[in-house]
């Protein structure tokens, strides 16, 4: 942090020791780097309504602090108290930072991995709609234009030239080549009329714009039943380049499910398995989800996804790998990275 284009230098102190008025005596085994932070003293005893800060949360972080920035480098450090991933915890930092050459390690990072990896970049945006497994809100229809310009700006900012606006700011933040995005995902675990209708408005002013960008479209959050099927049969109307699919399923229905894009129409829309994964049912904790048999199942299912390759009906032009790192903290699972493969296609 302290490279990163904001440091902070210590002003100056000055301290008056009092021979005289010798206080309590400090063992010689303890000692410790932030006392300050957390009491008024060590040894001695302690008046427990003096101690600002029993949880190692201290509410004036930075005092006695001057800031000075690198190269005029800007930003901003906000602490947050919302969602907290353990209760014992509960603030959390977020850091903005400024643009300054693409020298800070947060610029472009996702494009960068992608880059690195060899993989292709596919940002998932937002589509008007809140989860709707919580809030479930909505932006009215002819509210969405800044959802659509935002999307608009994306592909300007990975595949801009630096004359223009977007381009421009990708180049000021290190990256003056373009990153030739290719495909963007509209909504993520969206499902019926809601969805649909708000698909079809992004997707008409996409296509008029960037008919080069393949667009990939959501089946919802299961992997059948009602709203999975309302959702393949709505979306084939509109002909999205790719559907995404996703299911989090006990370790057995991978099993049996290994043969499940066998039967797909090579010929249909294309099939983006976006995020997957078999926790087991041992417990709530990463350690009893996240288990050898879990990972044995995900494998047999992936047979299947490696046999449409030996298949002679497949375009092998289209088999590629594709990748995007999911965020799971939420379902406890550990954080891994779902992988989807092309071209896999559901039948008429």
């Amino acid at each position: 942090m302290m490279t990163s284009g904001t440091v902070l230098a210590q002003q100056p102190l000055e301290i008056s020791i009092q021979t005289d008025k010798p206080g309590a005596e400090i063992q010689p085994t303890m000692w410790g780097v932030f006392f300050e932070d957390i009491n008024f003293a060590a040894d001695g005893g302690i008046y427990a309504e003096l101690v600002k800060n029993r949880s190692f949360e201290f509410e004036l972080p930075l005092s006695g602090w001057s800031q000075t920035a690198k190269q005029n480098g800007t930003g901003r450090i906000v602490p947050g108290f919302y969602s907290p991933s353990n209760s014992g915890n509960p603030h959390l930092v977020s850091v903005y930072i400024d643009p300054a050459a693409g020298s800070f390690g947060l610029t472009n990072e996702y494009f960068l991995l992608a880059g690195d990896m060899g993989a292709e970049p596919l940002p998932i945006l937002n589509c008007g709609m809140s989860c709707q497994f919580n809030a479930a809100e909505v932006v009215p229809l002819e509210e969405l234009d800044t959802y659509i310009q935002d999307a608009l700006d994306l592909i300007e900012f990975a595949n801009g030239d630096p004359s223009t606006r977007w381009g421009g700011l990708r180049s000021e933040m290190g990256h003056p080549a373009k990153f030739n995005m290719k495909y963007l995902g509209i909504g993520n675990e969206q499902w019926d009329e809601q969805y649909i209708e708000r698909y079809w408005v992004f997707k008409k002013v996409l296509k008029e714009k960037h008919p080069e960008i393949k667009i990939v479209s959501g089946s919802g959050p299961s992997s059948a039943g009602r709203m999975f099927e309302y959702g393949w049969s709505e979306l084939r109307k509109l002909s999205p380049d790719l559907i995404d699919e996703h299911y989090y399923m006990p370790p057995e229905w991978f099993l049996e499910n290994a043969a499940r894009y066998d039967n797909y129409d090579r010929n249909g829309i294309k099939v983006f398995a976006g995020e997957y994964a078999a926790p087991g049912k041992e417990g709530t904790a990463a350690e009893s989800r996240n288990t050898w048999w879990s990972a044995l199942c995900e494998a047999a299912f992936m047979t299947g996804q490696n046999g449409i390759y030996a298949s002679s009906s497949v375009d092998r032009k289209n088999g590629k790998l594709y990748i995007k790192p999911v965020n799971s903290s939420e379902k406890q699972v550990p954080v891994r990275l779902a992988l989807g493969k092309l071209p896999y296609t559901k039948s008429a």
